[in-house]
């Protein structure tokens, strides 16, 4: 029997055994019970303080934050003084993929922590600048949507294909997808109740993630290795998690009912995304789904 020569690594920041295996249970996570049957579970011990920069850059890493450097979700720029999202320069050790690369495998990376202006890679790099943007309002002009800031990708020139392809919350249908997730959505009077914008923002930020992994997986499929990161569970659980079922103490019964099915439909958002990255890994793919409670 050949050892596969592709792994597929996928990050669900911040999701939780506790969420999935009722979901698991339900037979609203067809994908992940297909990972589990036919492979392997269990919880990841994490590391203090659970920042979600320092975690992932540890998985990346296999370093703990003293030695990789990257203690949070910001850095000083040298160049102006300012404090900016954390980036490569802050990292200090090898990832694996790096490590890979040196042995002639070709990785595509897309969303990870502590990687923006990262260069060199040998395969495509898509670092969290691409959709983690300053946040917009849902008025203002969708012709004002920012850019991703430089150093966003690596080569450069993805960003004449992939700068296209970020989901803008202006796209977010929301008739189509928003309520999906909040059925009595247009029930709500969103001058006074911000959190549908909240969740349109987050959304697109999913989508874009995802538009970026499947882009790459199918127009470069000579990779070996392919990590993916998925901030959306982390931010969309902490927002709208205390409507998760059952009711508590505390919570109206408006925001109960408008807001119930929330997390339970990121999570089964996230099983269908993560179905087309199995589904263009290849079935010969070895696949790592790292649900990471932070």
């Amino acid at each position: 029997m050949n050892t596969p020569r592709r792994l597929l690594l996928v990050g669900w920041d911040s999701a939780d055994w506790q969420i999935i295996r009722p979901l698991l249970d339900a037979g609203k996570l067809p994908t992940v019970k297909w990972l589990v049957e036919g492979g392997c579970s269990g919880n990841l011990t994490t590391v203090e303080p659970q920042l979600s920069p320092m975690l992932w850059t540890t998985i990346a890493t296999g370093k703990m934050a003293y030695d990789h450097g990257v203690a949070g979700f910001t850095e000083v720029d040298p160049a102006s003084g300012r404090v900016v999202p954390v980036s490569w320069a802050t990292r200090r050790c090898k990832t694996v993929w790096e490590m890979l690369g040196e042995r002639g495998f070709r990785s595509h990376v897309v969303g990870w922590f502590a990687t923006q202006g990262e260069q060199n890679l040998d395969g495509c790099m898509v670092s969290d600048g691409y959709c983690h943007l300053p946040r917009v309002r849902p008025d203002q002009d969708p012709a004002d949507w920012p850019p991703p800031p430089a150093g966003t990708y690596w080569p450069p020139e993805l960003a004449g294909e992939l700068d296209a392809l970020r989901v803008s919350p202006y796209e977010v249908d929301p008739e189509a997808i928003v309520r999906l997730f909040v059925p009595e959505a247009p029930a709500i009077d969103q001058a006074k109740d911000r959190r549908l914008w909240q969740l349109v923002r987050l959304l697109a930020e999913a989508f874009s993630v995802h538009a970026a992994a499947t882009h790459l997986m199918e127009r470069d499929p000579a990779w070996n290795f392919a990590a993916i990161y998925c901030r959306a569970v982390d931010e969309i659980s902490h927002l709208f998690m205390p409507y998760h079922p059952p009711q508590m103490e505390g919570v109206s019964d408006d925001d109960f009912r408008f807001y119930r099915g929330v997390v339970e439909g990121i999570y089964r958002l996230h099983d269908l995304f993560l179905q087309r990255l199995v589904e263009l890994a290849g079935l010969d793919a070895m696949v790592m789904l790292f649900p990471e409670a932070a």
